[in-house]
Order: structure tokens, then C-alpha cells, then sequence
């Protein structure tokens, strides 16, 4: 019998929360200058297209599995295609605060 691969859950980080804080918190951040501060917002949103498009480009060669919510992306993959998607700078972090066990939050102290 094959050994089933333990698979991970990574987050993966969009370079965008919600357009109105993006935008007030890139004004604040650009002396209020309307059109500094809107090509500020639109280059993190051309980033995250290109985070988009280059995930959905991999998903097609790996086997991975995608849970979105409002707040979070979450990638399941095993640690070896994990591994691989930072190599290649996609931006993922592995969870370290949830138990797949038992699908509770486990305390980090």
C-alpha cells in the first residue's frame, strides 16, 4: 500500500485587504495626492493579478487545493509542492497555528 503524502496548508497573501483602506491608507501615505495614490493601489493590484494568473498557471501542472474566504487564501499541497511554490516566490507562508488533525487551532505556547 502507498504511503499517502501528509499535505500542508500554506496562506497566500494577496498584496491588496479592501479597496477603501487600500486607497485611504496609500492617500495618507502620498500627501493626499489623488493620482499618486491611485498608481500606488493599482501597481499592488497588477501584483496581485500576476500572483493570480501565476497560481492558476501552476495548479494546472501540481496538485493542490484551494479553501477562500473573505479574509484568507488557503492553499492544501503536499511540503514538497509547498516548497516549490516559494521557491518560485509566490507569496506563501506555511500555517503553523492549525491542527489538520483535528481541524482546531492549536496554541502556539
Amino acid at each position: 500500500m502507498a504511503k499517502k503524502n501528509k499535505v500542508n496548508t500554506y496562506d497566500f497573501y494577496l498584496p491588496y485587504h479592501k479597496q477603501g483602506d487600500d486607497l485611504s491608507y496609500a492617500l495618507e501615505h502620498n500627501d493626499n495626492d489623488i493620482a499618486r495614490a491611485c498608481n500606488t493601489v493599482a501597481h499592488s493590484l497588477r501584483g496581485a493579478v500576476d500572483y493570480l494568473e501565476r497560481l492558476a498557471k501552476f495548479s494546472q501542472s501540481h496538485e493542490l487545493e484551494i479553501d477562500a474566504d473573505c479574509h484568507c487564501i488557503m492553499v492544501h499541497c503536499t511540503e514538497e509542492v509547498g516548497n516549490l511554490m516559494i521557491k518560485e516566490g509566490f507569496p506563501v507562508q506555511l500555517q503553523d497555528y492549525f491542527d489538520d488533525e483535528d481541524d482546531e487551532f492549536v496554541d502556539s505556547e
